[in-house]
């Protein structure tokens, strides 16, 4: 008696199957994270940091603000304690359960603009690295358009890609574009 030697159609399959499977789990780990998804992460964050302020403001009827520190790379919201200066309000950490109070402004990332209600705060200021903008009791934000460019993720033409972020003032969340905005 003779038996054909060889695999049958089904054991091909599945061993194709489990080959493909591996590859979708282990190809993108491979190669880590785009710059795309890096930026979409990192906007993402912070959305999730002004959202808590946001909320803080409305549940404490207390001033806040959405603090860009560029010397220590931070993003951080505080409450207003004292706005008799408002260039300088004196303020106090928030406290925000289950969610990082700052987080950190990519390398990778080089502020351009930061226009708070239609003016350039990194051109005004002279040499200052710290804009903040401010979130209202009443749930609204000030118009705030950031400008930066993404050095890890290029263009076709090999230069920085630019983005820019657009706070609706209304529920204090970024919008991301791919072109400078004013």
């Amino acid at each position: 008696m003779m038996r054909n030697q060889g695999f049958t159609l089904i054991e091909i399959v599945v061993a194709i199957a489990i080959i493909g499977l591996m590859a979708t789990i282990i190809v993108p780990n491979l190669f880590g994270p785009t710059a795309a998804a890096e930026r979409k992460s990192f906007i993402a964050k912070v959305n999730g940091l002004l959202y808590q302020g946001w909320q803080q403001a409305l549940i404490t009827h207390k001033i806040h603000l959405a603090k860009f520190n560029m010397n220590q790379r931070k993003v951080s919201i505080e409450v207003v304690e004292n706005l008799d200066t408002p260039n300088k309000p004196k303020t106090s950490p928030v406290h925000i359960e289950y969610q990082s109070k700052s987080i950190e402004w990519p390398e990778q990332f080089e502020l351009k603009n930061f226009f708070i209600e239609g003016f350039d705060e990194v051109a005004r200021s002279a040499g200052q690295k710290v804009f903040f903008f401010y979130i209202m009791p009443d749930g609204m934000a000030q118009d705030v358009i950031i400008n930066f460019f993404d050095t890890k993720d290029s263009l076709p033409n090999g230069s920085a890609r630019p983005v820019g972020l657009v706070l609706n003032p209304f529920n204090v969340q970024l919008k991301e574009y791919d072109t400078f905005q004013k």
